[in-house]
């Protein structure tokens, strides 16, 4: 059982953030939340402090904490400079968090973080991550995540009630989810057990994007004939989109990264840390009405 603590999160305000920050009130952990912009109806018991990654953190925010979990990042489509800004917010951080001698500093990533991935998020992810590893400290990798909030949930959302189900790029890309409670589960592991390294958490056997598709599309309450649509149409209509003003449901940073999925192995990150990741369609199913 986890000892109570006080645990810092950044992007408390984000669907990750906000699940973290739950989870440990609910433990009995004083938490101390950074958000973009404080919520008018405060949780009792969450201590909330406005943070902008373009600005350095305030010392006196971190004395007296256990544990920082940094999951606040620009995405690439709100900032041209957001590879730069997230890297210097982590390095930023990191210090500060290091000079007032906190325990345990956890950052969330992504299977798509690799030094040549096409994806600007995929590239800032690992650089990050060499950051927090040089520095004896946690990365955790996650899946994609499935919960009441996130790209799972926009994605579910924007099926619902649709006859048509675009599939890009054919639907054979491998896809690896992990429940919002298992990836909870494996910041608990990492803080009971006071790990260091790299954990990727996702369920180990992957299904094909298609696969997942319809079954979210199920999950919707969308009964949607899949539609393949190659690349290049997608990608002609993005540009279109960000020429013209236009909305789409799917940023190019995001395309790019479709066409960049892989299988990652995660046996033993989840032996070491004594976890197990439930498949997709449990975690679809325990989701309810969208």
């Amino acid at each position: 059982m986890l000892k109570p603590g006080t645990i810092l999160i950044t992007g408390a305000g984000g669907f990750i953030g906000a699940a973290l920050a739950e989870h440990y009130l609910a433990h009995d952990w004083k938490v101390v939340a950074l958000v973009r912009k404080v919520p008018d109806g405060k949780r009792v018991g969450v201590s909330y402090h406005q943070f902008e990654l373009r600005k350095p953190i305030e010392a006196t925010l971190l004395r007296g904490v256990d544990v920082v979990v940094h999951a606040a990042y620009v995405r690439s489509e709100q900032a041209p400079d957001a590879f730069r800004v997230n890297v210097g917010a982590a390095t930023t951080l990191l210090d500060a968090a290091l000079g007032e001698r906190v325990r345990r500093l956890i950052f969330v990533s992504s299977l798509s973080a690799r030094p040549d991935a096409r994806t600007v998020y995929g590239r800032q992810k690992h650089a990050i991550e060499q950051l927090f590893l040089a520095a004896g400290q946690t990365v955790i990798r996650a899946g994609l995540v499935i919960g009441k909030g996130g790209v799972a949930e926009e994605m579910r959302r924007y099926l619902r009630g649709r006859r048509w189900l675009p599939v890009v790029g054919g639907g054979d890309q491998p896809v690896q989810s992990v429940s919002i409670e298992d990836l909870i589960k494996s910041f608990d592991a990492v803080i009971a057990k006071d790990v260091a390294g790299v954990f990727t958490v996702a369920e180990a056997q992957p299904v094909t994007l298609r696969e997942f598709l319809l079954a979210l599309a199920d999950a919707s309450g969308a009964r949607a004939r899949p539609v393949p649509v190659p690349y290049w149409v997608v990608e002609a209509g993005v540009r279109l989109a960000s020429l013209t003003g236009l909305r789409v449901p799917i940023a190019r940073d995001s395309l790019l990264g479709l066409r960049d999925l892989r299988m990652a192995e995660v046996r033993p990150s989840l032996e070491r840390l004594g976890i197990d990741v439930r498949p997709f369609w449990a975690s679809l199913r325990a989701l309810g009405d969208p």
